[in-house]
């Protein structure tokens, strides 16, 4: 059975895996996820996780604009997560395409 950090990961790839995700919607989808498994999950776990993530290479953190670029890769900053740093999914730096 996965710990309880493999769950909050899992569940924040899966989340941000198909769209930009802000911090308060990660935390609205995973709260009734883990609840489902009994678990609960501060925001200053998940953010923990998301930070993990981000750095292991699954997540990227972007800032989202109205006028072009659009999207703007970010380094993590967990001062942000209030203010709206979204997250698309992406591989891994190791399988990575080349750009």
């Amino acid at each position: 059975m996965p710990n309880k950090t493999d769950l909050i990961r899992d569940r924040i790839i899966t989340i941000v895996s198909d769209d930009f995700e802000s911090f308060a919607i990660i935390m609205e989808q995973i709260e009734p996820l883990l609840e489902m498994r009994g678990i609960a999950a501060s925001a200053a776990e998940v953010a923990g996780v998301l930070a993990t993530v981000i750095s292991e290479g699954y997540v990227d953190a972007y800032e989202l604009s109205a006028t072009q670029p659009k999207a703007v890769k970010a380094a993590y900053d967990p001062s942000r997560l209030a203010v709206g740093v979204q997250l698309p999914p992406s591989a891994p730096a190791d399988l990575a395409a080349p750009s």
